[in-house]
This record gives structure tokens, C-alpha cells and sequence, in this order.
């Protein structure tokens, strides 16, 4: 297998929507200053030698400022970087959206699934169950924005090809696991892959950053108890499978990491 890194643009929100309580007024220290934090929306593709290639969240449209509705860009508004989308980052292989056939998809909030009309017609998508149920549930109860979170009703109603629905742990393709980590959502999914030279983990926003598998709840959270035996789950896999973790929006690490068409294998 190679893994790709595609960068689709920024988020930019208050840094206690990504780090719950990281910076609040105090007794002693009552007018603190909103510090906003800037991470990225990327998405990982896999070459697969057998299933050819799987693409893992698609990120946001480089139109997503006009695409999500007002109450999600006045909490967390997007912003393009030049050469970072996924079209562009596909091309860069000499890919269109047409040749991605497997779509796995980590949770349905507005920034993973930005780009789906992309794909909708031609891939066959996985998504956990009790994450499409969650999302589902929470968009068709009504149709005011305000009341879906960070779900964007057009996205998660989006009709597509096929929906594989994934119930536990398991092997999506030989060596692409997925396993569920509840938490920031009550069905976000990672995977973990099992390379050549290196093995990763990709925890999405089960995971938002290091300081987050230090023990530090994310700002948008579902469910404390699940938070934490997710992060207990994803320690335990780090050392069975001796894992590289990748975080859901750590810019540093994001920063750091090759970018396509450079890979990992």
C-alpha cells in the first residue's frame, strides 16, 4: 500500500471548540482574550493492491464557506489554501474523482464530507452504523440548521450509490482495519493500516490533536465516558501494531507530514 496526505484547506474556530475549557475566564483571571486556532481539513487516500484506491473523509469544498450554513461558519468558518484541494491533490496523481471506487468515511460532520457530490454517483461508500443513525436522526428533525450541529443536512442527505454500514471492528480490505472510536461523535471511525515500512492509526476527530490523546477532551464531544476508552482503545492498537498516529486536526503534526504525491508506504 501508499498513503497520500491531501490538504483541503483550514478550519478556523475558538480554540476551546478544539480544546475543551483550553481558554476561560478565571476568578483571578476573568477578561481572557479569544484566541482563535487554525487547523487543517485533510483527507488520506490508499493506494490498495487489490482494491485499488480508498479514500478516507473528503474533506472540505473549497466552496465551503457558502455551502454550510450561517451558524456553522459563525463558529467555525473555512478558508482555502492555494493548491489544496482534493481535485487538485488527485490530479497530482493524474486521478479524477470518477477513480476513487471506496469512500470510508470517519463521522459526517460538515468538514469530512464536504466534497461528496464529488463521489456520490460513482463510489461505494462505509460509514459506521450508529454514526449514520446519529447524523440521520439529527438533520431530518426539522430543517433549522441551528439544530443539526456540525452536520450539514445537504451533505449527510446526499443519495448515493452504495452505503456499506459498518457495525464493529473489522477488515475492510487486507490490512485497511476499521475500528470504531465513539467519542466526538457517538460513531467515528478510525483505521488503522498496516504498512511496509510503518504502521498507521488514523483516529479522525475521535483524536483532534496531540493534546487530545494527552487527555485533554476535545471542544465538540458527544460523550466523555466513550472519549476516554476510545483514547484507551487507540493506545492499546499504538502498541499491538507499533503505530504512527495521525490526528484529525493537529496542524503541527499536519505541518509536518509528506504531502501528495510524495507518500508512505
Amino acid at each position: 500500500m501508499k498513503v497520500y496526505v491531501i490538504g483541503c484547506g483550514r478550519l478556523n474556530n475558538d480554540i476551546n471548540l478544539s480544546y475543551n475549557n483550553y481558554n476561560v475566564g478565571t476568578r483571578t483571571n476573568p477578561k481572557v482574550e479569544t484566541v482563535w486556532y487554525q487547523g487543517p481539513s485533510y483527507c488520506v487516500l490508499i493506494d490498495h493492491p487489490e482494491a485499488g484506491y480508498v479514500l478516507y473523509d473528503i474533506g472540505s469544498a473549497p466552496n465551503s464557506d457558502e455551502l454550510w450554513p450561517e451558524c456553522i461558519t459563525e463558529t467555525c468558518y473555512y478558508s482555502p489554501v492555494e493548491g489544496e484541494t482534493l481535485t487538485e491533490g488527485l490530479a497530482k496523481l493524474g486521478l479524477a474523482p470518477e477513480d476513487i471506487k471506496h469512500i470510508v468515511i470517519s463521522h459526517m460532520h460538515m468538514d469530512h464530507i464536504g466534497n461528496i457530490q464529488l463521489f456520490k454517483d460513482t463510489a461505494e461508500f462505509w460509514v459506521s452504523r450508529p454514526e449514520a443513525e446519529f447524523a440521520f436522526t439529527t438533520v431530518m428533525n426539522g430543517t433549522d440548521p441551528t439544530n443539526h450541529g456540525f452536520y450539514n443536512r445537504a451533505d449527510v442527505l446526499a443519495e448515493l450509490k452504495v452505503v456499506h454500514y459498518v457495525d464493529e471492528d473489522c477488515e475492510l480490505f487486507s490490512g485497511i482495519h476499521a475500528v470504531i472510536l465513539p467519542g466526538h461523535t457517538p460513531g467515528v471511525m478510525g483505521l488503522v493500516l498496516e504498512l511496509e515500512d510503518r504502521n498507521l492509526i488514523l483516529t479522525s476527530d475521535s483524536l483532534n490533536a496531540q493534546i487530545n490523546y494527552d487527555g485533554r477532551l476535545p471542544g465538540v464531544i458527544a460523550d466523555t465516558v466513550s472519549f476516554y476508552r476510545s483514547l484507551d482503545k487507540i493506545k492499546k492498537l499504538q502498541k499491538r501494531y507499533d503505530a504512527m498516529v495521525w490526528f484529525g486536526h493537529d496542524i503541527a503534526q499536519f505541518n509536518s507530514l509528506k504531502k501528495i504525491p510524495e507518500f508512505y508506504k
